[in-house]
């Protein structure tokens, strides 16, 4: 394989990757454990708290921050679920 044909697919495989996604939901307290509920049980995995230093939750390849902003690969169909239990994009 030449080095433009390598390079080439190298851009295709990149190219088929899910992009990443940062959502501000703005959610703190009771509303951010719960977002962070809505993700685990979309997805199916362990929800985990993170602790100081970030305070954030961990659910699969997703974060949930400390002022509620998801953190992970770009997912349409989570995105509507979160909106259909009235977490709000700001």
């Amino acid at each position: 394989m030449t080095e433009e044909a390598a390079e080439q697919a190298t851009e295709q495989s990149e190219a088929k990757e899910p992009d990443s996604m940062e959502i501000h939901y703005n959610v703190t307290g009771p509303r951010r454990k719960e977002l962070a509920a809505a993700v685990r049980n979309f997805i199916g995995m362990a929800l985990v708290y993170m602790k100081a230093p970030t305070y954030g939750f961990a659910v699969g390849n997703y974060i949930i921050d400390r002022n509620g902003t998801l953190i992970g690969k770009e997912n349409k169909e989570l995105i509507g679920a979160l909106t259909a239990q009235n977490f709000t994009l700001t």
